[in-house]
């Protein structure tokens, strides 16, 4: 049994839990633990982008996560997306208070069936109006064994389109059109290597976020990452 399924009522609602954002919080600043299980989770993505894990040994032998695929209407229409959610205990209830527990969720996309998935993407953007802060490190980015390659801005992709490889959205306009996507101001494009396959991981972060001395985003507001080959 999944985690979500014994921490949620048959409507879904949280039974002796609260989430770990606080929609009445203003600002949210992510924990070590946090950071951690959002880690492991950006490993599991590149772990099936690289062909070492599949959606269907996640789906069946993780308990934090839940994979559902986009199936088409028509039985001819390839399976070509599907949504893994994470979930994970922050900390128990106890006989004064809830137990509080936190949620990550992907996007994952290929060109069909028969193609090994291609494009991931990880958004912090809630229903809560609050800020949320991931509050990493270079010792997070270590963590990921992510190569740093170069920065580059929301305008930059007008001039050249093949800074879009981080994205199944294949043109600026349709980029820019898509208003969670054009809250990003800056990219940091990383490299790394799974089961021998070459992955891109960009991180976008909105300018209020932006720091132009930090070589590693501390806070940011999606991740995209790419298989290369």
């Amino acid at each position: 049994m999944k985690i979500i399924d014994g921490i949620v009522d048959q409507s879904g609602a949280l039974v002796n839990y609260r989430s770990f954002i606080d929609c009445d919080a203003k600002v949210k600043m992510f924990t070590v633990n946090e950071k951690d299980n959002l880690i492991n989770f950006i490993l599991v993505n590149l772990d099936v982008l690289s062909g070492s894990a599949s959606v269907e040994d996640i789906d069946r032998n993780n308990l934090n996560i839940k994979v559902d695929l986009f199936v088409p209407k028509l039985p001819t229409v390839p399976i070509t997306e599907a949504d893994m959610s994470y979930t994970f205990i922050e900390s128990r209830p106890t006989t004064t208070a809830k137990g509080i527990v936190g949620d990550f969720f992907s996007t994952i996309n290929r060109r069909d069936e028969e193609s090994l998935w291609e494009y991931s993407r990880i958004p912090f953007i809630g229903s809560c109006n609050n800020k949320i802060l991931t509050n990493f490190s270079e010792i997070d980015f270590n963590k990921l064994e992510l190569k740093f390659l170069e920065k580059f801005f929301l305008s930059d992709l007008d001039m050249d389109d093949s800074k879009l490889n981080f994205s199944p959205i294949k043109s600026y306009k349709e980029f820019i059109d898509n208003g969670s996507y054009r809250r990003n101001y800056a990219f940091y494009k990383f490299s790394t290597i799974r089961n021998s396959v070459p992955l891109t991981v960009v991180f976008g972060v909105e300018k209020v976020q932006y720091n132009e001395k930090e070589k590693y985003p501390k806070n940011w507001l999606y991740v995209y990452m790419k298989r290369d080959r």
